[in-house]
């Protein structure tokens, strides 16, 4: 286990506020006030490292114990982790506890009314929601977060993800976690794997994460071994798009399984879809472009097209829309015919003219 410099703020003795006695520590765990108060003593000594081995050997505890205890007093933002590229501690620094007036409990008790007056208010004014409908993430209050917390013992979760991310997990994270686990029943080991695969795709943003999430609950996902099935067909999936554009015989890049990834998760895109907007890209531009197969997926995607009925409406509706065009167009540039005997031939349609007719359908004008 690699070592960690321990820094403190309040110099070479131990100071123990009067307010952690009184308002954080009745709310923490035996075993965390006890790693908190190891640390204090410390940082007054000016202990140059630690590592996790080095307190959990002289606190009697095990190294998952000092990690739910690191990760609950940085939650609590009693504490600050700065991670190393391999994802190891490099520094902790213990911080000052903040000048408030509001004690910890009435700040939770406050934001627990605030929650429960908006959710009496919702009930009042808008019609019950389907069960599908109410998996929505929403942020947690302090209390909840220190009891489903404690409860489920996630701290060490909180540690290993933010080991990961490579920072503090700040409450917005923390209460998609607790969504992930209390709304959408994953277990710890999905979750830190659901966090493992978006981060190696280079996607850290928790909305991202978010989306992956709840398309794996809609496809009931329950365990890591499904998760890692379904991310398997993702590559095959991007084998597929390949061949449809004519790229058989070589593996997919990174960049080509992330387009195919935002496809299926983001977009929400069926094989189905994705391979016809493959055909439609080689189709007009007869060249292979992820890019462009892209502009049609997003384009679909923000029409609300899912399925293949969805697909032909949109269809036939910019059919509809062409034909429009093309009536409007032609009358608009068909000249009045004059009525004598040196206009007698039959004048040319500007619907024969391509460059024109597109340039009617992208400004509504023709040319002179």
């Amino acid at each position: 286990m690699s070592q960690f410099i321990l820094q403190s703020k309040s110099g070479g003795f131990i100071v123990l506020s009067n307010r952690f006695i009184d308002e954080y520590m009745p709310h923490a765990d035996g075993e965390y006030v006890k790693v908190y108060l190891y640390l204090l003593r410390q940082a007054a000594a000016e202990c140059p490292a630690l590592s996790l081995s080095d307190i959990a050997e002289h606190l009697e505890d095990t190294e998952k114990d000092i990690k739910r205890a690191i990760s609950y007093w940085t939650n609590i933002g009693l504490l600050s982790v700065r991670f190393g590229a391999d994802g190891e501690i490099e520094a902790l620094m213990l911080e000052d506890i903040p000048a408030q007036e509001k004690s910890v409990q009435e700040s939770a008790a406050r934001d627990v009314q605030e929650v429960a007056a908006t959710q009496r208010v919702t009930e009042v004014s808008t019609p019950a929601k389907s069960a599908s409908a109410t998996k929505t993430p929403h942020n947690y209050t302090p209390q909840e977060i220190a009891e489903i917390s404690e409860n489920a013992g996630l701290e060490e979760l909180y540690f290993v993800i933010s080991s990961y991310l490579g920072k503090p997990l700040s409450q917005t994270e923390i209460s998609a976690i607790l969504f992930f686990y209390d709304t959408l029943g994953f277990s710890t080991e999905l979750i830190e794997y659901l966090f493992e695969y978006c981060i190696s795709k280079n996607h850290k943003s928790i909305r991202y994460i978010e989306k992956v999430a709840t398309n794996w609950a809609a496809e009931r996902i329950t365990t890591v071994e499904q998760a890692r099935a379904q991310v398997a067909g993702h590559s095959e999936d991007c084998y597929a798009v390949l061949r449809a554009f004519g790229l058989s015989g070589r593996k997919p890049v990174p960049q080509e399984l992330a387009f195919v990834n935002t496809w299926q998760e983001m977009y929400g895109m069926s094989m189905e879809l994705i391979l016809e907007a493959c055909a439609r890209t080689m189709n007009t531009i007869h060249t292979p472009s992820f890019e462009y197969a892209d502009g049609i997926l997003s384009s679909w995607h923000k029409q609300g097209v899912k399925t293949r009925a969805d697909l032909t409406a949109v269809d036939e509706s910019f059919a509809a829309k062409r034909q429009q065009a093309e009536r409007n167009f032609t009358q608009s540039a068909k000249p009045a015919k004059q009525k004598n005997r040196f206009h007698n031939f039959e004048e040319r349609s500007y619907t024969d003219d391509e460059e024109a007719f597109e340039r009617f359908l992208l400004t509504g004008q023709h040319s002179q």
